[in-house]
């Protein structure tokens, strides 16, 4: 991550993450010039967290590679559909998926509360949306 103080297109000023050690792993794979948004914790198995930067969206799959852990990065340019799906059980209490497709690849991150797969939606669909605003001709 770049040193100092960035804005994020929702005014943020600092990177937003649910814990530090996801946000360490991912920190470290930053290349140049790339800027980290948020890091957050996934629920149920298989996916453990996911990372979104300027560039392109990191995440842990255990099931990408079936014997290990695997950190997975998908260049934002290649991502072409984006989707949320809330869900509030009896009692309230909410999850959310936001599902991310790239090429023939799809992928499904379920969060423990709707307020943050709201949150990566929205930050998601505006780099995309002004994506080719941000392209040099």
């Amino acid at each position: 991550m770049a040193s100092g103080t960035y804005t994020n297109p929702f005014g943020m000023t600092e990177v937003y993450f649910d814990r530090k050690e996801q946000h360490d792993k991912i920190a470290s794979l930053l290349v140049p010039n790339e800027t980290l948004w948020m890091v957050l914790d996934c629920k149920g198995s298989g996916t453990g967290f996911v990372g979104i930067t300027d560039k392109r969206l990191i995440f842990q799959d255990s099931s990408w590679r079936k014997t290990r852990n695997v950190l997975v990065s998908v260049p934002l340019d290649r991502v072409h559909a984006v989707g949320i799906n809330d869900a509030y059980s009896f009692f309230g209490k909410g999850s959310a998926v936001l599902s991310i497709q790239a090429g023939e690849d799809d992928w499904g991150f379920e969060f423990k509360n709707t307020e943050k797969s709201r949150a990566a939606y929205l930050l998601l669909m505006h780099m995309l949306l002004n994506r080719d605003a941000n392209t040099p001709d």
